[in-house]
C-alpha cells in the first residue's frame, strides 16, 4: 500500500493545476475531458456503473485509478433518487484507497476542493467508544466473508447503536469541543463538476473504459454471467410474468436441480436436503433482489453485485445425512436457487411495486438498520447505499417481509 502522505501529494497535484480546478472548482465540461486530462496524468478508466436519474442517458460513475493508490469518481449525472441535494448534479470525488479496489470500504480518506483531509468518518464529542459484542451483526458478517472482524465500535448515545469503527475515524474530543456538522462533511467530499457540464459521451466510455496502451486490451462493463446462468436468468424474467407463484412452480424450481442431483433426488432424505437449501437460499435471494429493487438499483449493478455469491460457509451442514450430496453440487444448486431467486425479487420490486410502496420499505429498512447499529454507516456516503455490503444487510433485515411474500409461492412435487 502506498503511503497515504503520497496519495496526498498526487491529490494535491491535480487539485492545484489551473488546467483542471481554478477556485476549488473542477473546470471540466464533458467527460471525454476528464478521461484525456486523468489519462494525461497516468490515471486509467477502470470501472463503470450506471448511475443517475432513471431514463437518462450518459448517468454513470466513472472511476479512474492512478499513481499512488489515488482514484477519482465522476458521476456524470449525479444520484438518482437520494440525496436529493445531489439527484441529477453532475459531481465527483477524489480519494485515497489501500489499494485493493475501489469500494467505499476500500476508502482510506477523502479530500475537498481545497485538498484537506477528510475522514472516511465521524466519532461525535458525545459518543463512546466501546469493544463489539461477539455476536455483532458486523463481526458476524466479517466472519462469514472470511474477512478480518472488527473489534471497537462507537456508540451512538441517542439511537444506543453500536456501529464498527472504520479505517479512518475522527474522533471528537476535548474541553468543549465544537460539535461537527455531519451532513456538510459529507457534502464537502463531493466536487459539483460546472452548471454546463454535458454528459454525453459517458456511455461511451463506460463501454471501453478509456482508452488503454497496448498490451492491455480494452475492459468492457461487468456483464451478465455467460452460459446456462444466463439462460437461467432470462428464463427467470419470463417466468415471472406469470407473478411469483408461477415463477416459483414445482416445474420451475425443479429446473434449477443440477442433473448429477437428479439422479438420487428420489430418495427421501437427499429430497429433504434439496428442499431445505432451495428455500434457505430461493429466500435470500429474493430478499436481495427485492432490497435492489427498493433502491432503485439497475438490472446491470443487479447482476454485477448481487449473482453468485454462495460461499461454502453458507452451505454448511446442509447435505444429507449419508453424505451423497456432495460440496460441489450442493454449491451449483444453492447458487442456482438465490440467482433465480434474486432476479425475481428484483422483478417483483421495481417493476412491480410502486414508488410509494418502495419509499415505506426503505423507511422500514433504514429504521431497523438503526436498531441494529448500522445507521451510521449508511450515513457516512451516499456511495455505500450502491455496495453489496450495504444491500446484503438491508436485505437482512426486511427478511420478515420478504419471506412473508414469498414462502407461500414455494411449491414443491
Amino acid at each position: 500500500m502506498s503511503n497515504p502522505q503520497e496519495s496526498l501529494k498526487t491529490i494535491k497535484s491535480i487539485l492545484s493545476d489551473p488546467k483542471a480546478f481554478q477556485g476549488g472548482r473542477p473546470l471540466w465540461k464533458t467527460p471525454h475531458e476528464i478521461n484525456g486530462y486523468l489519462q494525461s496524468k497516468g490515471f486509467r478508466l477502470t470501472n463503470s456503473q450506471a448511475m443517475g436519474p432513471k431514463g437518462l442517458p450518459n448517468g454513470q460513475q466513472l472511476i479512474w485509478e492512478g499513481p499512488n493508490n489515488v482514484i477519482v469518481k465522476v458521476k456524470t449525472r449525479g444520484y438518482g433518487e437520494f440525496p436529493p441535494q445531489r439527484v441529477g448534479v453532475a459531481t465527483m470525488s477524489i480519494e485515497a484507497t489501500d489499494g485493493l479496489g475501489t469500494q467505499w470500504e476500500n476508502a482510506l480518506y477523502k479530500v475537498d476542493s481545497q485538498g484537506n483531509v477528510l475522514a472516511k468518518s465521524i466519532t461525535s464529542a458525545n459518543e463512546t467508544v466501546k469493544p463489539l459484542p461477539p455476536d455483532h451483526p458486523a463481526r458476524l458478517e466479517a466472519r462469514k466473508l472470511g474477512k478480518p472482524e472488527p473489534t471497537h465500535g462507537v456508540l451512538n448515545p441517542k439511537t444506543n447503536e453500536l456501529r464498527p469503527i472504520t479505517k479512518f475515524e475522527l474522533i471528537e474530543g476535548g474541553a468543549n469541543p465544537k460539535p461537527l456538522n455531519k451532513q456538510a462533511w459529507a457534502d464537502a467530499t463531493h466536487m459539483n463538476l460546472p452548471k454546463e457540464f454535458n454528459p454525453a459521451g459517458a456511455d461511451d466510455l463506460a463501454k471501453g473504459f478509456g482508452n488503454k496502451p497496448p498490451p492491455v486490451p480494452p475492459t468492457s462493463p461487468p456483464s451478465p454471467p455467460a452460459g446456462p446462468t444466463l439462460r437461467r436468468l432470462k428464463a427467470a424474467k419470463e417466468a415471472f410474468k406469470l407473478g411469483i407463484k408461477g415463477a416459483l412452480s414445482a416445474e420451475n424450481l425443479a429446473s434449477l436441480i443440477p442433473d448429477v442431483i437428479l439422479f438420487f433426488a428420489d430418495r427421501a432424505a437427499i429430497k429433504s436436503a434439496i428442499r431445505n437449501i432451495q428455500i434457505k437460499f430461493i429466500k435470500e435471494g429474493f430478499a436481495r433482489g427485492v432490497a435492489a429493487g427498493v433502491m432503485g438499483w439497475n438490472e446491470e449493478e443487479v447482476h454485477s453485485n448481487l449473482l453468485n455469491k454462495v460461499t461454502h460457509f453458507r452451505v454448511q451442514g446442509m447435505g444429507d445425512a449419508a453424505g451423497t450430496l456432495k460440496l460441489p453440487y450442493i454449491l451449483q444448486l444453492a447458487e442456482n436457487s438465490e440467482n433465480y431467486a434474486v432476479i425475481i425479487g428484483y422483478q417483483f420490486a421495481y417493476f412491480g411495486k410502486t414508488n410509494e410502496w418502495k419509499g415505506q420499505m426503505r423507511a422500514k429498512g433504514f429504521a431497523m438498520l438503526e436498531q441494529h447499529g448500522y445507521g451510521s454507516y449508511f450515513r457516512q456516503s451516499s456511495e455505500v447505499l450502491f455496495t453489496y455490503e450495504f444491500l446484503d444487510r438491508l436485505a437482512w433485515v426486511l427478511r420478515p417481509t420478504t419471506d412473508h411474500i414469498i414462502e407461500p409461492a414455494i411449491q414443491f412435487k
